[in-house]
This record gives structure tokens, sequence and C-alpha cells, in this order.
């Protein structure tokens, strides 16, 4: 019974982080759509004051109802209200026309007649398990320009 409790308390720890985790680009440059297309470095960090795990995190780029493609992490233990940097990779189908539509929305940033980068949505989903193997995943949908601001800031 109490290996239960136990399960049941570490999966309630890591559901909240995932839905609280905050995070924001750690480089190798500043953070652009262009450069999260050509990999990079994200920090996370944990908002509970508890050792939480994480299976992944994916940040899905949209423009319409079309799939740009998805920035990715691997699975993870963070530490007590601590931080993490994590290599990420960028996928596509279409790769080429995902760098172009990127690039055009950093133009997009600076001259806002040329592009709205609002036209560009962001699903990150936040993998953890629930009592160790039931996948659950926190998903947060915002606009490009909100995505643009959170990678743009440290946590």
């Amino acid at each position: 019974m109490a290996a239960i409790a136990a399960a049941a308390a570490y999966s309630a720890v890591g559901v909240a982080a995932a839905h609280l985790v905050e995070y924001g680009w750690a480089g190798p440059y500043e953070f652009s759509f262009f450069n999260l297309s050509n990999h990079g470095t994200v920090e996370f960090c944990n908002r509970v004051p508890f050792w939480a795990e994480h299976t992944g995190s994916v940040f899905e780029l949209h423009i319409g109802e079309e799939v740009l493609g998805q920035f990715s992490t691997e699975r993870a233990i963070f530490e007590p209200l601590g931080r993490l940097v994590q290599e990420g990779r960028f996928t596509s189908e279409q790769f080429p026309y995902a760098q172009h539509t990127m690039s055009t929305a950093d133009i997009g940033l600076e001259l806002p007649d040329s592009f709205d980068v609002n036209e560009i949505r962001v699903i990150h989903r936040m993998g953890t398990s629930l009592l160790g193997f039931i996948p659950y995943h926190a998903e947060h949908v915002m606009s490009g320009s909100t995505f643009y601001v959170r990678m743009s800031e440290p946590c």
C-alpha cells in the first residue's frame, strides 16, 4: 500500500512539474526561429521543490494546419527547483520549406508588415509518466510571438 501511495505521489509531482516547467534558449546563438531549425540547446527550470522526471519535450511548429517541424529533447531528471540544459534536434519532412518560413518569421519580428509571426502556432508537449508506466503529456499551445518571447528570456 505504501508503494502505491509513493508511486502516486511521485506521479503527481511529475505532472505538476510538467505543467509548471519554464524554458528558454541556451544557445549557441541568441534565439531565432532560424537558429531553432538548426538544432541548439534549451534550458529547462523545474519550479517544484521535488525531483521530477520528464520523458521528453517536443515543440511542434505549425503554420495553418501544416506542421513545419519539431524541436525535441530527450528524457531527463530535474533536481528540485533546478535548471537543466539539454541539446535539442529539429526535424521536418519539408526541411528547406521549414527553414525558409522560419527565417521569414524572424524578418517578420523586425518588419511586421512582411510576415505575421502569429501565423505560426507552437504546441509544447512535456512528457512524464503516471505510476511509472502510463504516458502523460502536459500540452501548452501558444502563438509564434509568445513562443519567441518565452525562448528569448532565461527561465
